[in-house]
């Protein structure tokens, strides 16, 4: 239809539906009767076709129906600028086609401590797009909504780059700093040390080429490699490295409770008429951050058991120079053999100080460089326990890492 005040293109469908909604109206306002006509119906309907109209054609229509149709059209048009509050289910990641190593980092964080606020994300599908591309002609809210979440891509959330329309780069930030933000990580000490860690070689280029960014560049560019498996370690890694700097935090409130309750033994050593004293501790545990974080503390010597009943030995290099580590490791040697049953005679011209392993005493290795004595470690779980108990391994430990004169 066509007049001179204006155009206004109506289908069949639309005049029924204006009929419905001037009935909705009046039905609403005078009876119980308006559930006959349900509003997200009504709704779903009119979103379904647009309403083109121009000048004063529009007023042919009832005030009813303009009315209620106006409301719904600015209530549409309204959603594409709301902020996004909701949290949908999510159920796919996109970032950009070999990612770097700030978006690998930033989906290892999501993936472990993004469920609560992204409910679905720890097992949401991961799909790559181009850098600069919107994916099905999508903007990151609509994307949202469906419970998919852009990292490094789509001008969103977490997505540092400038974009297309004007955005300017999120300066000072990376894909992985946007997200351990969003998840209220910024003052976590593991968190906001990858973060750190991750924009400053996003933002600098490092030239170390051992770096983990760099050796991620050296895999994608390798013939015939899969581009997904790279990124699948690179997440891998880093899940890592959070997963080990955790467990450093458990091992520091174990060496805390220690300090605190006097879980250690003390050796008096003389060095050149100087008189220093050695620390000794113990402890039953599996955390492997455990030694390193009580030497770090101070401790000279650390014995460790874990739960299979495998233990080791860890010697503090800044205090070595104070112990006779060697005359330990020998007395360790003799007890654990006359544990096992043996005899003295069993030890005639063998070197219990040997570095490595000892035909005698063969579940004690002697590992140098390190000092340490092992029985069983990572690499070697299979070794036979020690049949000493722990406080007789301790007293044995402390009687002899003087020794030194």
């Amino acid at each position: 239809m066509t007049t001179s005040l204006g155009t206004l293109r109506v289908r069949v469908s639309h005049v029924i539906y204006h009929i419905m909604a001037n009935i909705h109206y009046l039905v609403k306002i005078s009876s119980n009767r308006a559930s006959l006509f349900k509003t997200p119906i009504l709704l779903d309907f009119y979103y379904s076709y647009d309403i083109i109209y121009i000048g004063k054609a529009w007023g042919m229509f009832p005030r009813s129906i303009r009315v209620f149709c106006h409301y719904h059209r600015s209530f549409k048009m309204s959603q594409s600028t709301q902020p996004v509050t909701q949290s949908p289910t999510f159920n796919t990641i996109y970032t950009h086609v070999k990612p770097h190593f700030d978006e690998a980092a930033a989906i290892a964080v999501m993936q472990l401590v993004g469920e609560q606020k992204y409910p679905g994300i720890s097992k949401a599908s991961v799909l790559f797009c181009r850098d600069g591309e919107t994916v099905d002609g999508l903007d990151w809210k609509s994307h949202y909504i469906r419970g998919h979440l852009q990292i490094g891509v789509g001008g969103g959330l977490f997505d540092e780059h400038p974009t297309k329309d004007g955005t300017p780069r999120k300066v000072g930030q990376s894909a992985c700093s946007l997200v351990v933000k969003a998840l209220g990580l910024n003052e976590h000490p593991v968190y906001r040390k990858l973060s750190d860690y991750v924009t400053k070689s996003d933002q600098e280029r490092t030239t170390d080429p051992f770096h983990l960014s760099n050796l991620i560049k050296c895999l994608y560019r390798m013939p015939g490699n899969n581009h997904d498996e790279t990124f699948l370690l690179a997440v891998k890694l880093v899940k890592a490295w959070i997963c080990q700097e955790l467990e450093g935090f458990k091992a520091q409130a174990l060496v805390d409770s220690i300090l605190r309750n006097g879980q250690f033994n003390t050796v008096r050593v003389n060095i050149g008429g100087e008189s220093k004293i050695l620390k000794v501790t113990w402890a039953v545990c599996d955390n492997l951050k455990f030694a390193a974080m009580a030497r770090n503390a101070g401790f000279a010597v650390v014995v460790q058991r874990n739960k299979n009943g495998l233990t080791q030995i860890f010697i503090n290099q800044h205090h070595k120079h104070l112990m006779d580590i060697e005359a330990v490791v020998e007395a360790v040697r003799r007890a654990e053999l006359l544990a096992q049953g043996g005899e003295e005679s069993d030890l005639v011209g063998e070197n219990l100080r040997q570095i490595g392993k000892t035909a005698s005493v063969p579940n004690w290795y002697y590992m140098m460089p390190g000092d340490m004595l092992l029985n069983g470690s990572e690499s070697a779980p299979d070794t036979e326990p020690s049949k000493l108990s722990l406080p007789g391994l301790v007293h044995t430990v402390c009687d002899n890492i003087g020794k030194k004169g």
